[in-house]
């Protein structure tokens, strides 16, 4: 499978953080969004606008919001898997081939 995602712009789009008692974070609720404006396909477009969500527990970082940077909460997505996911989609939803029948197509004009 070729690597569509790599030309694909990836934006944290949602960072909600899940804050314990003591103010530092427990967890992240984050969201990615994949656009392909190389292919024409923008974070506002359908078919190939995508968004992975996931939750990433950070307690063990006691950390509080402030502290953390949008490189690191981009870190702790699991990039590698809806690059997958994202690569697959493309191929399916705009590669398939067309193919049409040529109905004019003369038998008599191959040899035999």
């Amino acid at each position: 499978m070729a690597n569509y995602s790599a030309n694909t712009d990836k934006t944290l789009s949602k960072a909600v953080p899940t804050v314990k008692e003591d103010g530092t974070v427990k967890s992240w609720e984050l969201e990615v969004v994949y656009s392909y404006p190389a292919a024409g396909f923008t974070t506002t477009s359908a078919p190939l606008r995508r968004k992975y969500s996931e939750t990433e527990d950070v307690a063990y970082l006691n950390k509080t919001p402030q502290q953390f940077t949008r490189s690191e909460l981009f870190s702790f997505l699991n990039i590698t898997q809806y690059d997958a996911v994202f690569d697959s989609t493309y191929e399916s939803v705009v590669l398939p081939p067309r193919e049409t029948k040529d109905t004019s197509f003369d038998l008599n004009s191959l040899s035999d």
